[in-house]
Parts: structure tokens; sequence; C-alpha cells
């Protein structure tokens, strides 16, 4: 009886000692698991934070991307001529990019004869639109204006000078076709299909030169706008600002004329210039 007594109490302890070992050993196994999750956790943690801090960063890029597409990129509309894109209007003619540029770059606008001579002597870069035109050639550059624009064009864009347009009329003339010149190609006429007397030519018209406008150029006969007194001179010329020089001081333009059908010719203005306003047309850098 003391033997059977004895062998189950030698049993009991064994698997006692057996479970406790097991018990040990599964605190043991909790333990080192309950690390690994607390491990995995804080990397889930700080992966999450990275994350949220990556796409925080990304978003902030985005809109500052988007910022700067919104303020640097010029799509405007171009005819290619050649190797060359040429904007397709003067700067201020029913073009809206380059109106909001003018705005954001704080341009004046001047509407009365005093404006402009206020924003004349005060330099101030300025524009001038001209009043109860049919069509809206473009804006007029005071002199501020015209350094302005030259020093910091739009994104991309800078304004064509006299070399650009030679280059131009080289190419067209080399199209050689038949019985026209370049300037007839390239230039505009103004044709109002609902003025009654066909007969009278409107200012914006090239008296005496038939013109095609195959590129949609709008090269219409303007000239500078060179006070208030006479507002504009429609004398079958268009000159178009080139360039200043800061050593001379002298404004250069570009001038077509109707009476010199194959070339363009540069010419330059002293300080009498200084109150006139000039247009501007771009090319693609």
């Amino acid at each position: 009886m003391k033997t059977i007594l004895s062998t189950i109490l030698i049993i009991t302890c064994f698997f006692g000692f057996s479970q406790d070992r097991k018990n040990k050993k599964n605190e043991i196994i909790d333990l080192e698991l309950n690390k690994k999750f607390d491990s995995l956790n804080k990397l889930f943690v700080q992966t999450k934070d990275s994350l949220d801090l990556f796409k925080k960063e990304d978003k902030n890029k985005s809109k500052e991307t988007k910022k700067e597409t919104i303020t640097t990129d010029f799509n405007l509309d171009y005819t290619l001529i050649g190797d060359q894109k040429w904007c397709a209007t003067n700067i201020g003619d029913a073009n809206s990019i380059l109106k909001n540029w003018i705005v954001a770059n704080k341009f004046y606008r001047c509407t009365s004869e005093q404006e402009w001579i206020d924003k004349v002597n005060s330099n101030t870069p300025a524009f001038y639109v001209l009043k109860n035109e049919l069509i809206n050639v473009g804006y007029f550059f005071n002199i501020e204006g015209l350094k302005k624009i030259q020093n910091n064009p739009p994104t991309g864009w800078r304004i064509a000078n006299h070399h650009d347009f030679e280059e131009m009329i080289a190419y067209v003339n080399n199209l050689k076709i038949k019985n026209t010149t370049a300037l007839q190609l390239i230039l505009s006429n103004y044709s109002n299909p609902f003025e009654k007397n066909t007969t009278k030519l409107h200012p914006l018209t090239w008296s005496g030169l038939p013109t095609y406008n195959i590129y949609n150029l709008s090269l219409y006969p303007v000239s500078y706008f060179s006070g208030f007194e006479s507002l504009l001179s429609y004398n079958n010329l268009l000159n178009l600002f080139s360039r200043y020089d800061e050593e001379t001081n002298k404004i250069y333009f570009t001038e077509i004329s109707s009476m010199n059908k194959t070339s363009v010719v540069e010419r330059k203005l002293g300080t009498e210039a200084y109150d006139y306003g000039f247009l501007v047309r771009l090319i693609k850098k």
C-alpha cells in the first residue's frame, strides 16, 4: 500500500513539475511573442508616421508644384515658321494668359492722358489700350514697361527682335509662292463682313498690298503710340518693339512697311520717344 501511494505521489509530482515547466515555457514564449508584437507595433507606428509624413510632404510638394505651374507655365498660342515659334498675338491682344501675367507683375493700366504722363514721369511700368478700335491690337507699353518685359519676360519666351523677323522673312521668301512676297504672305488685313461700304478701306488695311496671313500672326499696320494729340498713325507701317539699349538710351524697333515688300528694317529712337508706347511680340526661346 505504501508503495502504491509513493508511486502515485511521484507520478503526481512529475506531472506537476512537467506542467510547471510547460507553464514557464509558455510564459517565456508569450513574453517573447509580446516583445515581438511590441517591436512590430512600434515598427508599424514608425512606418505609419513615416508614411503620413511622406504623404504630407508629397502633398505639400504637389501644392508647390501646382503653384509654380500656375505662375510660370505659359502655354501660349503660337505659330511655327521654320524653326521659330511665334506667339500668335501681341501682348494684350485677346490673350488671357498674358493679361494675367501683366496683372501679376503690376503693370499699371493707364486710362487717360494724365495717367500716362504721370507714369512716364515717375518711371512706372505702364501700358495704354486704345479705345474705339474695332479690334484690339495689343497693349502699348511705356519705356519702363518695355524694359521690364525685356529683363523679365514670361518664362520660356522673349521679345522678338529684328533678327528674328529677318529669319522669318528669309524662310517665307524661300517658299517661293508665285506672284507673292513674304510680307504679303504673313501680314494681316482687317475686314469687316458687316461693313456696308466695302470700297472704303479700314485703317487696319494695308493699302495697295493684298495680304494672305497664312500663319495667322495678326500683323496689322499699326505704328507706335506717340501721344494723345495724335494717338496713332495708320500709315501702312507696323512698328514692334525690339530692344532697349541701356548704354546709348536708345529704343530699337522693327518696322514693316508695305513700301518695302521683301524685307524689314530696324530703326531707333532716343529721348524723344520716352513718352511713346510700343507694341510687343514674343517668340519662344
